[in-house]
């Protein structure tokens, strides 16, 4: 078993010698070390190693699919996406935040490969739902430790899954519903690029076309109907996570011809706050 800075030398190494798997030593087995120190404090080990050298592995076709699907699996389970879930301003936040990047990763196999069966992908779903949920640390930057970011990785997750074929209108509409009751705090201000992260999810929902479109334009309307708590500055913090979330909308939405009927909505929805 590989202590962190012996796996932080080897993962180096690696590094240096562009990801190739060394000789002798199995990909899998090594993926397997770096899930036990997936939320480790040193910003380098966590981020720039261990999520890295997954990400190019599994790009390169390192893991077998049942191997990959053990790696997912890991990634969703207590001691990983829920370690520690609901503290706040704990290093705890690093494990989930970090393992819920291994579900975009699979899911990029899984658009190559169709590896997945329908039931995983709904496992997924109701996993990363629940996780989002349940999340309670909101913090982008970290000073001294990097980034944490759980909900612009989870954003990614969501929006990994959110154009399977797998999920149905009213999957779709779940997901809708999560983001706007994360967006829409007031105990927190979002100023990491989290709104840009969250409307990648909504604008691949919308390109879907699943959802009816006055299905989709109550929800966007739903936005600027919000409920103050009469606190400040928690009221404020609420109305700027709010319309800083519709402006970036907005023009993703001007960016993208096909999805240009919801642009009205969004400044209606704009309007109201």
């Amino acid at each position: 078993m590989q202590t962190r800075d012996s796996l932080k030398l080897l993962l180096l190494q690696i590094r240096q010698e562009q990801y190739k798997v060394p000789t002798g030593m199995s990909a899998f087995e090594l993926a397997l070390e770096m899930m036990n120190h997936v939320g480790d404090i040193d910003a380098e080990l966590r981020d720039k190693l261990i999520y890295s050298t997954l990400s190019r592995w599994s790009k390169n076709n390192e893991f077998t699919f049942e191997q990959l699907r053990c790696l997912l699996r890991f990634s969703l389970d207590e001691r990983h996406l829920f370690w520690g879930i609901g503290e706040v301003e704990t290093d705890t936040v690093f494990t989930r935040s970090f393992s819920v990047l291994l579900v975009p990763l699979a899911v990029q196999v899984h658009n190559r490969s169709s590896f997945l069966i329908e039931n995983e992908i709904h496992c997924i779903k109701r996993t990363l739902m629940q996780y989002i949920e349940l999340e309670q640390d909101l913090r982008g930057f970290v000073s001294g430790k990097g980034w944490a970011h759980a909900i612009a990785h989870a954003a990614d997750a969501l929006a990994a899954i959110a154009d399977s074929p797998f999920l149905k209108p009213d999957d779709l509409l779940d997901i809708l519903h999560i983001i706007k009751k994360k967006i829409c705090i007031g105990r927190h201000a979002f100023i990491y690029n989290e709104d840009e992260r969250l409307v990648t999810v909504v604008t691949t929902i919308l390109r879907r076309g699943l959802l009816e479109d006055h299905i989709s334009m109550e929800w966007i309307s739903g936005l600027g109907v919000i409920k103050n708590s009469g606190i400040l500055p928690d009221d404020d913090i609420l109305r700027a996570n709010t319309k800083c979330f519709l402006r970036s909308l907005y023009f993703r939405l001007m960016a993208q011809k096909d999805l240009g009927r919801f642009k009205d909505t969004v400044i209606e929805s704009l309007k109201l706050l």
